[in-house]
């Protein structure tokens, strides 16, 4: 196996763990207080609190210096807040159905500006397996939605570019520290919700501080981190597919915590997506065998 395949599955692995961490929101937001903006603030403070524990154990005395971002990465930083936050916006302005089905599109999407900005063109293999699983969505969600709040699925359309475009860059530009970028976008959207929750921050207990502090330790701190550092080890477009993993596993956990058991719709839909990566990942693997065998045939020459 050369250097590169080597690369490819680590990033594989990262994120799948990443989708893995993410598709435990759903058990978040269940356990949360109701209050949104409260719930994104703690989340995205805890976040940024973690990250930067991290690169203090990290670069110990030199963690100011590695704080500081070239005008690239203050650029990605902005994009990445404002994911989080179009994508907290299109869940108020519109349905979860509508959300989920305009996100399923993003591994074509990541591929239309990768081809743009790299060149890099996707595999039909990684094309047909997204639009099967794209299939599989609308299937959760009970069939396609009538898509008739225009501001909505714009600002959902919006976070999926938003998201397809921090993959990309995370893909083409390794001098950017992503750790920094996700401190420092989860710092933004910290300050961007305070206006947005009012007075309302200290209204929570020590329970639910507990709760939000573990929710944004996981999925704004690790996930983002796995993801991110995994995206720069695979071609764009077949990043944002293995992230449908985390579509086809939340209604799971779910499920498990709550015995809330989804309807036939959604483990359908959920088996669609979930077989399509799956396969995907399956075809790599014994397509690496061959290869693999040949190694030492060929060094025996």
């Amino acid at each position: 196996m050369g250097e590169a395949e080597r690369q490819h599955r680590r990033g594989v692995a990262l994120i799948a763990a990443s989708a893995l961490v993410w598709s435990f929101a759903g058990v978040f937001m269940r356990l949360a207080p109701p209050d949104l903006w409260v719930v994104q603030f703690w989340r995205a403070a805890s976040g940024a609190a973690a990250l930067y524990l991290f690169m203090l154990w990290r670069e110990r005395s030199g963690v100011l210096a590695a704080m500081r971002l070239s005008a690239r990465g203050w650029a990605a930083m902005v994009v990445s807040a404002a994911a989080m936050v179009t994508y907290i916006a299109a869940l108020h302005l519109t349905s979860v159905a509508e959300v989920m089905i305009v996100a399923a599109t993003m591994p074509m999407v990541t591929a239309a500006i990768a081809w743009a900005a790299l060149g890099e063109r996707p595999t039909p293999r990684v094309l047909a397996t997204s639009l099967v699983a794209l299939l599989g969505i609308v299937v959760m969600v009970g069939g396609a939605p009538a898509f008739d709040n225009l501001v909505g699925d714009a600002v959902a359309l919006a976070m999926t570019a938003l998201f397809a475009l921090l993959i990309v860059v995370a893909r083409h530009d390794h001098a950017i520290d992503m750790t920094v970028v996700n401190a420092h976008s989860a710092t933004l959207v910290a300050l961007l919700s305070i206006p947005l929750a009012g007075g309302r921050l200290l209204d929570v207990s020590a329970g639910d501080l507990a709760l939000l502090a573990l929710f944004g330790a996981t999925t704004t701190a690790l996930a983002f981190a796995l993801f991110l550092y995994g995206a720069r080890r695979v071609p764009p477009a077949e990043s944002a597919l293995i992230l449908l993993l985390d579509n086809s596993l939340s209604p799971v956990w779910v499920w498990l915590a709550f015995a809330e058991r989804p309807g036939p719709a959604a483990l359908a839909g959920g088996a669609i997506v979930f077989l399509a990566v799956l396969s995907h990942l399956a075809a790599d693997l014994l397509a690496a065998r061959p290869r693999a065998a040949a190694a030492p045939m060929q060094g025996r020459k």
